[in-house]
């Protein structure tokens, strides 16, 4: 009796040992899983994060981009006006100097021709404003002699 008595705890013994290493195994699989789980779980937050910052970056590449082409605009209608003078001043500027090209030299006859009749018509004026005094001189001269 004592003998079998011993068997049978030997046997309950060794079975619960056995149990109990089962346990332990499904625990540490399942620390394992944890563990697995809590690694991708930070990969993917990582690559949320990355894509977050991502997209952040491309939103101010884009303001940037943004903001610099309407500070390239900017100056450039406000100053207008003034560029255009500028072009007035400097083609001018070419007509006078002598206009190398032929469309340059047509432009140059044709903005010069006005002013060049007006000019004669200012010296023709000139002329017989010239001739007029003279001859209200002449006058003066003749009445005096007279006198």
């Amino acid at each position: 009796m004592k003998r079998e008595g011993k068997t049978t705890d030997l046997t309950t013994e060794h079975s619960f040992q056995i149990s109990q290493q089962q346990q332990q195994q499904q625990q540490q699989q399942e620390e394992q899983q944890q563990q697995q789980q809590q690694v991708e779980q930070q990969q993917q937050q990582q690559q949320q994060q990355e894509e977050q910052q991502h997209q952040q970056q491309q939103q101010e590449h884009k303001l940037l981009l943004r903001w610099f082409l309407v500070l390239l605009l900017l100056p450039s209608s406000s100053s207008y006006p003034y560029q255009q003078q500028q072009q007035q001043q400097q083609q001018e500027q070419q007509q006078q100097r002598g206009s190398k090209t032929a469309a340059d030299a047509q432009a140059a006859t044709i903005r010069f021709l006005p002013n060049t009749n007006n000019n004669r018509q200012q010296q023709q004026q000139q002329q017989q404003q010239q001739q007029q005094q003279q001859q209200q001189q002449q006058q003066q001269q003749q009445q005096q002699q007279q006198q």
